[in-house]
């Protein structure tokens, strides 16, 4: 299946090489039944042969952290960090003394 891609690139520099908008569908054979999950809710439907679902197995998710929670920190400690190229200190080249 193919999922959109997308990159947050900065002149030749790309941050983020692959960015999935959504869970890539699963789909397992086992014995007589089928597992299906399309990875938008926690949960798997298992399937019997004849194509009825028969149960549906559901799971806690985990915590998810949202940019809002995490924007600020983001700012001041990586983007600050950013020199005129677009580039953090940790991404700079490293020159050997050697």
């Amino acid at each position: 299946m193919n999922r959109p891609r997308l990159v947050n690139q900065v002149g030749p520099i790309i941050h983020y090489p692959f960015v999935p908008l959504y869970a890539e569908p699963v789909v397992v054979a086992a014995g007589e039944y089928a597992y299906f999950g399309d990875g938008s809710e926690p949960q798997v439907y298992r399937v019997d042969s004849a194509g009825a679902v028969e149960k549906i197995i559901r799971w806690r998710p985990a915590h998810r952290v949202r940019t809002r929670e995490v924007w600020e920190w983001y700012k001041t400690e990586t983007l600050a960090e950013m020199n005129e190229d677009g580039r953090t200190a940790s991404a700079r080249p490293r020159v050997s003394s050697t």
